[in-house]
Formats: structure tokens, sequence, C-alpha cells
């Protein structure tokens, strides 16, 4: 299915990030209802009709990369039919809002050989009301206050491997939720770019020789949140 790409967008429940979207397959469908106005007239009768005003919203699908845990808590929240205050968060600074339950959680493809610790889910979300496009308060790092990358330190690696796709998590002050930061608005970096070079945007490494460096990621707004981590190649 045809969809839009979204690079860098949160998917929130009630003010907390669940979830990194990496595409919007499905937009709401906005209709509206018709009133029968016809009144009987002689022959050729034509029926004739006006627009109710009434704005209905229909499902609304999201493409998520996130934690096991974010599943965990949405499942939950299914679970107790629970109404959210739903968020779409663009990088732009622009967001959608609308209340809505989660009515389906799909599969959303293999996670892949670079990331096999990330879960892809396609979320059905049903608005109860009105949609409404609107500007954040805050960014998708607001209220988070460290960064793990994830696998921590590792010394798998192998020089002359495919390049590696490199993810950090973000976690939330307080709640002991996590979501994985987006790595458009992470920098990067090798401590020594003779052993492994990594994208500052992109996250992705690739090793040049064998041994270890240091590798740090910081939010590019918010650089005292970072974590670092060592990896080793032979």
């Amino acid at each position: 299915m045809a969809g839009f790409t979204t690079i860098g967008t949160i998917l929130k429940l009630n003010s907390t990030p669940q979830a990194l979207v990496t595409a919007i397959p499905k937009y709401p469908e906005i209709s509206t209802t018709v009133l029968d106005t016809t009144v009987l007239n002689p022959s050729p009768a034509w029926r004739t009709n006006i627009p109710s005003g009434l704005l209905d919203g229909g499902p609304f699908e999201v493409e998520v990369e996130t934690a096991a845990s974010a599943l965990t808590a949405m499942l939950l929240i299914m679970t107790n039919k629970t109404i959210q205050n739903v968020e779409i968060d663009f990088t732009t600074g622009d967001m959608l809002t609308f209340t809505g339950w989660i009515s389906k959680i799909a599969p959303g493809g293999a996670a892949g050989a670079t990331s096999p610790n990330i879960e892809k889910f396609r979320i059905t979300l049903e608005p109860t009301g009105a949609i409404t496009a609107g500007t954040q308060s805050g960014f998708w790092y607001t209220p988070v206050d460290t960064l793990s990358i994830q696998g921590g330190d590792i010394a798998s690696f192998v020089v002359g491997a495919s390049p590696k796709q490199m993810y950090a998590y973000a976690l939330v002050a307080g709640s002991g939720f996590s979501f994985l930061a987006p790595n458009a608005d992470l920098d990067w970096l090798s401590s020594v770019v003779g052993k492994a070079t990594i994208g500052l945007h992109t996250g992705i490494m690739t090793w040049v020789s064998a041994g270890a460096t240091v590798i740090t990621a910081k939010v590019t707004s918010k650089t005292a949140v970072n974590a670092t981590a060592t990896v080793t190649a032979a």
C-alpha cells in the first residue's frame, strides 16, 4: 500500500511517546452525510438533497517501529477499551491530534538482520470525533532525559561485514518507558574513525580496520541527552 514517508515522526498516546512512525499508509477519509430534501412534484420527480454538515473521520493507519514494552502498553490500552488523546508529531513542528482508540495491531514485516530487536507494527486508530492540525508545544525529546544505544557494548563485529544500522532508545524521565529515537534528530560519532565510521544522522556504521571505538549518540538539539557504547571488530 502506498504511503507517505515520515522520517522522525513520533506517535504519542496521552502525551507519552510510544513509537517512531515510519509511514502513514492511510490517512482518515473525511466524509459528510446527506439529508434528503425531496418534495414530490409532478412526474418526473427528482430526488434532492443537501449536505448535513456533520463530518465523519475514518480509520487512521500508522506503521511504526518501537520497543517491545510499547507493544505491551498498547495491548493493555486495547484490553481496557481506553480512549486516548492521540498525537502525531512531525519533525516540521506540525502535529495532528484527535481522541481515539486502537482497533488493530498487525505485524509490520520482518525486523531485519541489522535491527533484530526492533518491533515493527501497523496500528489502526479509530477517531471518536474531530481531527485537528496544529503546532507542537514541544518535541519528542522534551520529556526525554536518557538515551541507550541498542545492544550496548558489542564485541562481535567483523571487518568487511555489511554496514550496521545503529539505534538508540529514548527514555522518558520518571516513567521507565522507552521508544526508538529518530536517527534524523541524533548526532552519531565514532571516537576512532580509523576503526569505524558512522553516519552523523543515519547511524549507519562501517568498519575500517580491526580494533575498538567508542560510539556516541546524542540528541542534536539537546546534547546533554546522550549515550556511549564501545564496539569492537576483529
